[in-house]
């Protein structure tokens, strides 16, 4: 279901109808909680990061990977050589007790986003993340600890995901992320060598295997200058594909950046005027992030300067700009109007309300998928309480953006 416009059809922007204002708006966010919108998932998904080389005979053994997609702040990431066990469904030795397995775990954390095509490499602390490779993983169980991972020379595998409980990540996995294999195939894992695809992973694109397990071969590392740019999908295709690799005994690991969604900047600006809010400040609407299909959780649009602790929603429309009366203020978006979820603004103290939705947010919306198309024009604008406006409503500015592949 969407709506053509935010208030009910015999609403005329033409008149003044201030005693149904209340009534209007309770409408509008009783639609949207019922059901009306999809939220998108914050969580990553499969492929998100991916691993692109590794060596077996070094001190520590280390590995590279790469972000083909925005992974937020605070985002915690696992890493296991243990294989998973498709028999007992769960990494090998993992248990209640034994929170390392028969072989090692290790935990990346997000102090900052890392942007799409962002290479990381392994047990390296920078500003935006931090490795932990010595921390006891469980309080209960001090001889467990997270520990660089020791990859055997005559068959492995590196498994990242995410997982629920940080004091036994392998028996609390939530989203299972890649897995790089050097022994040409996937099997049961009943020995350090062994492991198979683990769930939420797919052979061939999330899940990829070479032969690469024999004497000399230590080294094998993606080489980047494959594609000169490329969504998620075109970075993972290109990664299973053993000729875009370089194997060996020895070799420098990628590292730097790639190029993921191609460089799309798309076209973002502002326009329209705001309504003063109750308590005199001027809510405003902005965009982090380059609006692309190919990374759809990387561009964000915020409404800001809001009245704190709020319920409020981003409308957007795809047939151009607006400036008509609106509440008191100006409706910013010209028919027909859509509604993303109903959000709280929360904040503290005068002004400091704010709410946020992506680009994937959009996608999501019933009819997103079929509007929010690469070189479609978007216009939005944040509509939100407050209480003591003459109309008890309060608006932004309005925002465009060109959606980009």
């Amino acid at each position: 279901m969407h709506l053509v416009s935010p208030y009910p059809p015999d609403f005329s922007l033409q008149k003044e109808v201030k005693p149904r204002v209340m009534s209007t708006l309770k409408k509008l966010l009783s639609f949207a909680a019922a059901g009306t919108l999809v939220a998108a998932a914050s969580a990553q998904t499969a492929g998100d990061l991916a691993m692109i080389g590794w060596t077996d005979n070094t001190t520590p053994d280390q590995f590279v990977l790469a972000a083909l997609n925005t992974i937020p702040a605070g985002t915690v990431v696992y890493f296991t050589d243990n294989g998973w066990d498709d028999v007992l469904n769960v990494y090998r030795g993992a248990s209640g007790t034994n929170q390392e397995g028969n072989e090692d775990i290790c935990k990346l954390t997000f102090v900052n986003a890392a942007a799409a095509g962002q290479l990381i490499t392994a047990y390296v602390d920078t500003a935006d993340w931090t490795w932990d490779t010595t921390s006891v993983i469980n309080a209960g169980f001090p001889a467990n600890l997270f520990r660089p991972l020791a990859l055997a020379q005559a068959g492995d595998q590196v498994y990242a995901f995410t997982a629920s409980d940080p004091t036994n990540p392998m028996i609390s996995v939530t989203q299972n992320l890649f897995v790089l294999d050097d022994t040409g195939a996937f099997e049961t894992a009943t020995n350090s060598n062994q492991g198979n695809v683990a769930p939420g992973l797919t052979a061939g694109v999330t899940a990829i295997t070479f032969t690469q397990n024999g004497t000399g071969q230590n080294f094998m590392g993606f080489n980047t200058s494959t594609l000169a740019c490329g969504d998620k999908a075109q970075w993972l295709a290109a990664m299973a594909v053993d000729l875009n690799w370089t194997f060996g005994a020895s070799g420098v690991l990628p590292s730097g950046t790639i190029q993921v969604g191609c460089g799309c900047t798309g076209s973002v600006s502002t326009y329209c005027v705001s309504l003063i809010s109750s308590s005199g400040c001027t809510p405003s609407i902005s965009s982090t992030g380059a609006p692309s299909l190919a990374n759809p959780t990387g561009f964000s649009v915020t409404g800001s300067n809001l009245e704190d602790n709020k319920n409020g929603i981003i409308f957007f429309g795809t047939t151009g700009q607006n400036s008509a009366p609106f509440f008191g203020g100006t409706l910013c978006v010209a028919p027909t109007l859509y509604r993303l979820p109903v959000q709280g603004s929360g904040g503290v103290g005068t002004c400091t309300g704010s709410i946020s939705n992506t680009l994937a947010d959009y996608l999501a919306h019933p009819s997103g998928g079929s509007l929010v198309i690469a070189n479609q024009v978007v216009n939005s604008q944040v509509w939100f309480r407050d209480p003591f406006a003459a109309q008890t409503v309060g608006l932004t500015n309005g925002h465009e953006f060109t959606v980009c592949p």
